[in-house]
């Protein structure tokens, strides 16, 4: 009995230890009501961001918030996505933990928007429970 306790434990330890990516084709939407800007399709010469937040059990108690050069813009639950238009320019994103549960730290990227392309982005966390925002093509 205490042998299969310890081994189902261990078990969900190592499973539970980092996100698996998603393609932003698998994923949910974030629901309208938890994105706060850039919400509202360009008909403008225009570029895509598309955030997806990997699946999985570690940082699932937490949102992850998105801010685009400051601006709160999203709060991602696991295997969610949205898809963002922008003007063409220069934009810093940021993902960080909305709650003090989950690794606060913020992670930046900075990337260009060019007219008719789409740029992909992912967020998780890796085994130690450090957040991550990494460039996908997912």
């Amino acid at each position: 009995m205490t042998r299969t306790l310890i081994t189902t434990v261990l078990m969900l330890t190592i499973t539970g230890c980092s996100t698996t990516p998603i393609s932003s084709l698998d994923a949910d939407p974030v629901p309208p009501e938890r994105i706060y800007a850039h919400n509202q399709p360009l008909q403008e010469e225009h570029g895509t961001l598309t955030l997806t937040r990997d699946s999985g059990l570690l940082g699932s108690a937490c949102g992850i918030i998105v801010k685009i050069n400051g601006v709160l813009t999203a709060k991602l639950d696991p295997a969610e996505t949205v898809s963002l238009d922008l003007t063409p320019g220069t934009y810093i994103v940021s993902a960080s933990a909305d709650q003090g549960l989950c690794e606060t730290g913020v992670k930046e990227v900075k990337d260009t928007i060019t007219p008719n392309t789409t740029i992909r982005y992912r967020m998780g966390y890796d085994p130690s429970g450090t957040l991550g925002l990494f460039p996908t093509m997912y």
